[in-house]
C-alpha cells in the first residue's frame, strides 16, 4: 500500500469514527432530553398534586376494594426510594390494564411531634400521587384520604408508609 493510500484510510477512520462519536452524543443528548421530560413531567405532577384536597374516608372508597398496596418511606422523608418506585410501577401497569381507581392514605411512625408527622405523612402522599401521574396513570382518578389515624402502627419501618388502595 503506498502512502498516500495510507494516509487516506487513517482519514477515513478518522471520518468514520467521527461520525459514530457524534451519533453517540445524538442518542446520549435525546436520552437527556427524554430524561428532561421525565423531569418536568414528574415536577408538573407535583404541583398539581399539592393542590389536591384529601378526601373524608367515607368517600374515598366508593366500590370494592380489590387491594392495597404500601409504598414505605425512611424517617422523616417523602422521597421515593427504588422498591417504592418499583410498587408504584407495578400499580401504574394494573390500573392502566384492568381499570379502577386508586385512593392513598399516608401513614407516619411515632417518632417526631404530630404536626410534623401529619405533613409528612401528606407529603409522602403526594410524592406517590405524582409519581402515579408521571406513569400514566390519569390524576382523575387518583383520590388521596386522610386515613383517621395517621399513626401507622407499632413497628417504624412498617409505619412510615402509604397505602395504595385499588378500588374497582
Amino acid at each position: 500500500m503506498s502512502d498516500n493510500q495510507d494516509r487516506h484510510t487513517r482519514i477515513g477512520l478518522w471520518i468514520s469514527g467521527l461520525a459514530a462519536g457524534i451519533a453517540a452524543v445524538a442518542v446520549v443528548g435525546q436520552g437527556i432530553g427524554q430524561g428532561h421530560e421525565h423531569l418536568a413531567r414528574q415536577n408538573q405532577a407535583a404541583q398539581e398534586a399539592t393542590t389536591f384536597e384529601p378526601a373524608p374516608p367515607s368517600e374515598a372508597f366508593n366500590g370494592d376494594v380489590q387491594g392495597v398496596t404500601p409504598v414505605y418511606f425512611d424517617v422523616g422523608l417523602a422521597t421515593l426510594n427504588d422498591s417504592a418506585l418499583v410498587a408504584i410501577t407495578d400499580v401504574a401497569a394494573t390500573v392502566q390494564s384492568a381499570g379502577g381507581s386508586l385512593v392513598l392514605s399516608g401513614y407516619h411512625d411515632a417518632s417526631g411531634s404530630a404536626q410534623v408527622n401529619a405533613e409528612v405523612s401528606k407529603q409522602r402522599a403526594i410524592a406517590v400521587r405524582a409519581a402515579l401521574i408521571s406513569q400514566g396513570v390519569p390524576a382523575e382518578r387518583i383520590q388521596l384520604a386522610k386515613p383517621v389515624e395517621l399513626l401507622g402502627g407499632d413497628r417504624p419501618d412498617e409505619a412510615r408508609r402509604v397505602d395504595i388502595t385499588l378500588v374497582r
